[in-house]
């Protein structure tokens, strides 16, 4: 993960996204694709605020599509592809 820029990319290849996520509050761009990440998204995730893009695709999360999502007001690119999501059809 990487934090210049409010930005950090994927290297990680654990079974959950590590709660220290939520210390990157000024983030813009996630990206946790393919990291055989399972479960629920984290809260964390949904906390970011300032995000404008969030890539979970390519994992194993199995939840609904939280209504935190509502929390990402600045979001303009969510990808959630490939994962095991329930919820509105257009949102998976």
């Amino acid at each position: 993960m990487r934090s210049e820029s409010g930005e950090a990319e994927n290297n990680l290849n654990y079974s959950q996204v590590p709660n220290v996520i939520r210390n990157f509050s000024e983030l813009t761009y996630l990206n946790l694709s393919g990291s055989s990440f399972s479960g629920q998204i984290p809260f964390e995730v949904w906390q970011l605020s300032k995000l404008l893009i969030l890539d979970l695709s390519r994992n194993h999360f199995n939840d609904p599509i939280s209504a935190l999502l509502a929390n990402l007001t600045e979001l303009a690119i969510l990808s959630v592809c490939e994962n095991q999501l329930t919820g509105p059809s257009h949102l998976r």
